[in-house]
């Protein structure tokens, strides 16, 4: 077990689908047009809570990348009440979507840029001649 740090975030399809298995629709907030949200409603579930079986679902931008979560809509959500923190994700006992993200090929390019960057320095340490992930990250960043 691990503890829950920085935002939280939900992966669904468009529609508030589940897009990883599970079931239910999560309510979607509405984007009020002034660069204001109102949060969907709260979903809630009975029982004893267990990662993977009972429960509701998030993670952290680390983990979402980690355990290959990404989905086609990224929302930033909240979690209230009973929660376990996982290593690959939060299972909470009630939790909604406070506002959509910007998700989109754009987006991802650019975050898989941004994470290939990070780690560089470790496959330039070992092949210092071999130019071609920088390459490729220059090219994703241009696209």
């Amino acid at each position: 077990m691990t503890a829950i740090t920085g935002p939280l975030l939900k992966f669904t399809n468009d529609d508030g689908t589940p897009c990883h298995g599970g079931s239910g629709v999560w309510p979607l907030p509405t984007d009020n047009g002034d660069g204001t949200w109102t949060p969907g409603a709260w979903r809630e579930v009975d029982g004893e809570l267990e990662p993977c079986w009972n429960g509701l679902h998030v993670c952290t931008a680390s983990q979402a990348v980690q355990h290959h979560w990404l989905g086609p809509a990224a929302w930033l959500a909240e979690v209230d009440g009973e929660v376990i923190a996982g290593d690959d994700k939060a299972t909470a006992r009630r939790a909604r979507l406070l506002r959509r993200l910007t998700w989109d090929k754009r987006a991802a390019v650019l975050f898989a840029a941004d994470c290939a960057e990070r780690v560089l320095s470790v496959f330039e340490s070992r092949y210092p001649d071999d130019l071609r992930p920088r390459r490729a990250i220059v090219a994703a960043r241009a696209w």
